[in-house]
């Protein structure tokens, strides 16, 4: 496993949750409620890395917070 951190991986990830956003920010109609930030990754489960699972997910919890703002911002719904 290559533990060299490379934050452009997350590119895809962020392009998605972005559309995703964008999209219930338009659509009055849209079901979306939560999205959930408890990432639990495969060294967790006993692979022995050093990984600290509530830092990460509150990382990304603000990350999708200032994301929806940031769409909030520049949408409004119909």
């Amino acid at each position: 496993m290559d533990d060299d951190w490379d934050e452009a991986r997350l590119k895809p990830w962020q392009s998605v949750l972005r559309q995703l956003m964008r999209y219930h920010a338009t659509h009055s109609n849209g079901p979306l409620g939560h999205i959930s930030s408890a990432f639990i990754p495969f060294p967790n489960y006993g692979d022995g890395h050093q990984y600290f699972i509530f830092e990460h997910s509150a990382a990304c919890a603000r990350r999708l917070r200032d994301t929806w703002m940031e769409i909030a911002g520049e949408t409004v719904r119909p």
